[in-house]
């Protein structure tokens, strides 16, 4: 978690959010942000559909993150 949240500190595409006023998209940054990291156990056998259904999430992209990161184990 502190290495992934180092990586989100660095780069701040991972701290941006998109947010609309009188009908016109504006970028912008969090100045700090903390990521958790969830963490899911899975069996061999449901990896896949584990992948596949946490690839349809929908990010809200006025409030962030943009950034969902799940471990497997």
């Amino acid at each position: 978690t502190a290495a992934l949240n180092d990586v989100v500190a660095r780069h701040e595409a991972l701290r941006t959010v998109f947010v609309e006023h009188e009908g016109i998209p504006y970028q912008s940054g969090y100045p700090a942000r903390t990521v958790n990291l969830a963490v899911s156990e899975v069996g061999p056998d449901r990896v896949d559909a584990t992948v596949a259904e946490l690839r349809r999430y929908l990010f809200d992209l006025t409030s962030g993150p943009l950034i969902r990161p799940t471990l497997l184990v």
